[in-house]
């Protein structure tokens, strides 16, 4: 059974809402993959689902899961050429495992109408930072937890 933290939509609630959303988007798109970049990114749509499934289950494996999902959409990497017969640019995705929203800058290496596109998604460092936020919360969550554990909250003696 799924248990939903009793949260006020801060960002550490809507961060694996805003996960589990494009990665079914992804999957949607996605599917059937065509090619082993498509078929990496449904991997990695899995991962995210079950990233944002394990945070409402209360379940500490989602810290890896999101921070594998967060990473591995990072670094792009496209081939872009010009295609002879219409002559239409046509880009062809090497590396590329966004979910959804990207923002993302990079550099062309290239000669004549070939090239190679190496960029670095933003949002994923946005991810990242988020990520962060999760980790650390569970963190300071343990080490309340294990105070409360070794100090518990003592019953006041008669007459103090």
């Amino acid at each position: 059974m799924i248990a939903i933290p009793k949260q006020q939509y801060k960002i550490e609630f809507l961060f694996p809402i805003a996960i589990l959303g494009l990665s079914i988007y992804t999957l949607v798109y996605m599917l059937p993959p065509a090619n082993v970049s498509q078929g990496l990114s449904t991997a990695v749509a899995v991962i995210g689902i079950l990233g944002a499934v394990f945070y409402f289950m209360n379940n500490k494996l989602f810290v890896p899961l999101i921070f594998i999902w967060s990473l591995a959409q990072l670094l792009i990497i496209e081939y872009k050429a010009i295609d002879p017969e219409t002559g239409y640019k046509v880009t062809k995705s090497i590396f590329d495992l966004r979910q959804g929203i990207t923002v993302n800058a990079g550099f062309t290496l290239g000669v004549g109408s070939k090239s190679v596109y190496i960029g670095i998604n933003f949002v994923s460092i946005i991810f990242l930072g988020l990520y962060m936020v999760q980790k650390y919360r569970l963190l300071l969550l343990e080490r309340i937890l294990r105070t409360m554990m070794f100090y518990p909250l003592r019953e006041p003696l008669k007459g103090e």
